[in-house]
């Protein structure tokens, strides 16, 4: 068997496995932020996956983003978009629970809640896959651990 002919082999050998890769992507596979769920992951890091979870959830559902963050006293702020709007959720970070909970609203679909000390829960993430509600709630309880180094570091 001469050279040429054993190389076009192997790339037809490859073929399946191209398509079935290529296929993966057209159903949306790899094209999204890896989860961030790393002890090493700054303050600010974990504040801006946490909009990016958001926007992507949101732009699914066609639902009104909310930008998180959270400010120089540790205290969690979650608001719509909108300039002026009441923020949904302005406590601190200390005591806040976090949990996840199956939704109503669809089969397979969480929802992130928190609730701060001594107040009513509250939805700060809608309807989501599993993975984004986990990673949302992962991602408040690392910036209520990280939040007090962070704020006693200087840049």
């Amino acid at each position: 068997m001469t050279a040429p002919t054993r190389l076009r082999r192997a790339a037809f050998g490859l073929l399946p496995a191209l398509v079935l890769a290529l296929a993966a992507c057209a159903d949306g596979y790899g094209t999204e932020e890896p989860l961030v769920l790393d002890d090493d992951v700054s303050l600010a890091r974990a504040i801006e996956v946490m909009n990016l979870t958001d926007r992507q959830v949101r732009g699914v559902r066609g639902t009104r983003e909310q930008r998180f963050a959270v400010e120089g006293d540790c205290r969690l702020r979650v608001a719509a978009e909108s300039p002026g709007d009441t923020p949904l959720v302005h406590t601190p970070l200390g005591g806040l629970e976090v949990e996840v909970s199956g939704s109503g609203e669809a089969q397979n679909r969480f929802e992130t809640w928190v609730r701060p000390r001594g107040g009513e829960r509250v939805r700060v993430l809608p309807a989501a896959a599993w993975t984004e509600a986990t990673q949302m709630r992962w991602l408040i309880e690392h910036a209520a651990r990280v939040c007090p180094r962070a704020a006693h570091t200087k840049p």
